[in-house]
């Protein structure tokens, strides 16, 4: 049996999510939605988990794992569209014998910025992608072991908002634990954020490459990365050369996967959504770097 939970703050399309979730070619054991919806669209033959007030995906993610029932759980959001044959991909996978399994983003060509965001977020877990082992399956759908969610007892609330890197952490204390990530490419879902606008992906972007930097310096042991708080004096320097920085990424992403290539146009906006990638990520080297200093010069003052 498989649990799906939803976190749902509201989403207008929130009853489009549960009807492709509930009209698969295999059954989906339950479905959970938690958090709140004023839109009136959840029906009544799904679980509903009201919160008093919103609460982050993380929280909603553990509320929703405190009353699930399946030997495996997924993780869907609220603004993400299965297509029929999703769930029986998943449990194909979990069948052989993997503890986590990533669903894969379509790609669609409008809206433009959407399109970006889509290509710079979920970029191991494009449809276009190969099938195989991950570092990373991002949270818009996402399935594991419930006994594997066990072992490291759920989601650090600590990470919040959208792209908050929780579902990142959450991978990796699973991989410090032995554990594979697979990333099943046949398991489709479509993306249909409310954020279409620059302003909205340069903000999520610009958050992502912050907490990446987070968790990437708190497990330097799963992924090394060459943004670290060693290069805060070099940070007015990466700033400079962001731009170069993200249009030789781009670039590599394109040599990368083939199936990009139809996007051209999209060159663009990727760069300028690499840009706030980086520019996140020096900014979380700046804090961490201060936060260092502060700590030794607190040490040294108490000693």
């Amino acid at each position: 049996m498989i649990s799906i939970i939803i976190p749902n703050l509201h989403s207008p399309i929130i009853d489009k999510v549960i009807g492709a979730l509930q009209n698969q070619t295999i059954a989906v054991g339950e479905i959970i939605v938690v958090g709140q919806d004023c839109y009136d669209l959840i029906p009544p033959s799904v679980r509903f988990v009201v919160t008093p007030q919103p609460v982050s995906v993380t929280r909603a993610r553990n509320l929703g794992l405190s009353v699930a029932q399946g030997e495996y759980v997924m993780f869907v959001d609220a603004d993400c569209i299965a297509t029929p044959h999703c769930i029986e991909h998943i449990l194909a996978r979990h069948a052989e014998g993997w503890v986590a399994v990533g669903a894969s983003m379509a790609l669609e060509a409008r809206p433009y910025w959407t399109l970006c965001d889509n290509i710079l977020t979920f970029t191991q877990s494009l449809s276009i992608a190969i099938a195989g082992t991950r570092t990373y399956i991002p949270g818009f759908a996402m399935s594991f072991r419930r006994s594997a969610i066990a072992e490291i007892e759920g989601f650090d609330e600590t990470f919040t908002g959208a792209g908050g890197g929780d579902d990142l952490e959450f991978c990796w204390r699973l991989m410090r634990r032995g554990y594979q990530l697979f990333f099943e490419p046949a398991a489709i879902f479509f993306h249909r954020p409310q954020r279409t606008s620059f302003a909205s992906i340069w903000r999520h972007l610009h958050h992502f490459g912050r907490t990446y930097a987070q968790v990437v310096q708190r497990y330097p042991d799963v992924l090394p990365s060459r943004i670290s708080s060693q290069m805060a004096p070099l940070s007015g320097l990466l700033i400079a050369l962001a731009p170069l920085l993200a249009l030789l990424d781009t670039l590599q992403l394109y040599r990368a996967l083939p199936g990009l290539r139809c996007y051209w146009s999209a060159l663009p906006g990727l760069v300028c959504g690499k840009i706030a990638w980086y520019w996140g990520a020096v900014e979380s080297m700046i804090l961490s770097s201060r936060r260092a200093v502060d700590l030794e010069a607190t040490d040294a003052q108490s000693s």
